[in-house]
């Protein structure tokens, strides 16, 4: 049987590691039926027999596995497995993409020069799409790039209970700038209608949030905002279920886990044009994707948003998901991801 290790630095750990935790979570359940899969990370509630924690004791083991997938490009985790005698895949999850490259670009720009240098055409990449192939081979010199999108997890709520007066939009991210937050608050700043703005996250970037703090205290008395900090990830879509719009101006996804959780829960968002798979929001009538240049488009959209009312709305968040993500096929391409690597 295939032996894997997945090392990744956050595994069920809760709270920390975001839709990157969930999605590699969900790859190795899915494994683990056909393959013997263990998971080494830096970060987790549950070591057992098959979840360790980095200790050198561990790395005598190292030579035991057929392949050893890195669950990034940029951790230092990832690096130094990267000088280890084993077949390795490394996937990058959206590290590479425009937006996430510009937080500690130098540091990143480095280590990617030094990479080509020592392991061009050495090493496979997984991307999750088309789009992160290109964007990968933009930078990096893979041996070959293979195709699997992340597996995911489909939880329909079974109705959205919460009939709002006024406008409730949610933001249900980490605070950095990458997911954009300071964008949210100065379209709002720019709205006239009544508007109840709440806020979960993590501070990622203290700078940051101290900047977005300031910023939403100057924002007129038709917003109504509060930040409740971190949120727990099963409070999640009951969260989403009494919000009316998702406010998600990212600037690059890998999937965007959240943006699915959100229209599971029949939640529609309002999300940046061309920087996640999920750009046709506006043909399915379940949010919109807007440029990110075009900020009167934003706040146009937001003055103009009419809440849910009806049944035949919610239809169309279902249609929507189940057109979009086929399980079974996307499994099929995993389990040809591990296969493909060890072909000469």
């Amino acid at each position: 049987m295939l032996k894997i290790l997945i090392v990744t630095r956050h595994f069920k750990a809760n709270e920390i590691g975001g839709g990157a935790q969930k999605s590699i979570e969900l790859l190795v359940s899915e494994l683990s039926k056909i393959y013997h899969v263990e998971v080494l990370c830096k970060i987790t509630n549950e070591q057992t027999e098959w979840i360790h924690k980095l200790e050198f004791k561990f790395l005598k083991r190292i030579s035991s596995y057929d392949i050893v997938y890195l669950n990034s490009f940029f951790s230092p985790l990832s690096i130094f497995f990267l000088f280890l005698n084993n077949t390795k895949v490394i996937s990058p999850k959206g590290e590479l993409f425009p937006g996430a490259l510009k937080a500690k670009n130098l540091k990143k720009q480095m280590w990617i020069y030094f990479f080509n240098k020592f392991f061009k055409g050495k090493l496979i990449f997984h991307a999750t799409s088309t789009e992160e192939k290109n964007i990968i081979e933009k930078y990096v010199y893979p041996q070959r790039t293979i195709i699997a999108p992340d597996i995911v997890a489909i939880n329909m709520a079974d109705n959205k209970p919460v009939d709002n007066i006024i406008l409730k939009i949610v933001y249900i991210s980490r605070i950095d700038p990458k997911k954009n937050l300071l964008f949210c608050v100065n379209i709002l700043s720019k709205v006239k209608r009544q508007v109840v703005f709440n806020i979960y996250g993590n501070i990622g970037d203290k700078k940051y949030f101290e900047k977005c703090i300031s910023s939403l205290k100057k924002l007129p008395p038709n917003i109504n905002w509060k930040y409740y900090g971190q949120l727990n990830p099963s409070l999640v879509s009951s969260t989403f279920l009494q919000n009316d719009l998702f406010f998600f101006p990212t600037l690059g996804e890998n999937f965007g886990y959240i943006i699915l959780e959100s229209l599971s829960s029949y939640c529609p968002v309002l999300l940046s044009k061309d920087l996640t798979i999920f750009d046709d929001l506006d043909k399915f009538k379940i949010g919109s994707n807007i440029d990110l240049a075009k900020h009167m488009d934003w706040v146009k959209f937001i003055e103009d948003y009419d809440l849910i009312k009806n049944q035949e709305t919610l239809e169309r968040f279902k249609k929507y998901i189940c057109n979009k993500f086929d399980n079974n096929k996307i499994l099929k391409l995993n389990q040809n991801l591990f296969n493909e690597v060890l072909k000469k």
